[in-house]
């Protein structure tokens, strides 16, 4: 597939940095359980699976906003689409980061 203009290269870097973690957690959680996972690393990877998804989605954010173009309206309403599910998912790893980071400070020594 030839890529003809920029604004057609954001649109499909975007699409892939938006939706690429919704398949990596799609894997973790069909390979391995979550719960599982944590107890064996600590807590910590899954912390940086988390703070590399935020990474992923917030730059996939500006990607997918400079995508828009005219006579080109079902690109602009898949754009929308992963803009919104980009945004949903920097909310859920945001909450997922505080559950993580009580759930593994609660059990650090004291003093």
């Amino acid at each position: 597939m030839k890529v003809r203009d920029r604004r057609q290269r954001r649109f499909i870097l975007g699409t892939v940095l938006a939706w690429l973690p919704l398949a990596l957690l799609t894997c973790i959680k069909t390979s391995a359980s979550l719960f599982a996972l944590v107890e064996r690393t600590g807590g910590w990877l899954v912390v940086l699976a988390v703070v590399l998804g935020i990474a992923a989605e917030a730059t996939a954010i500006p990607l997918l906003l400079g995508a828009f173009a005219r006579g080109k309206w079902l690109r602009g309403a898949f754009s929308v689409l992963s803009l919104c599910w980009a945004v949903f998912m920097i909310f859920g790893f945001f909450v997922l980061l505080v559950v993580m980071w009580v759930g593994v400070s609660q059990f650090q020594p004291r003093g």
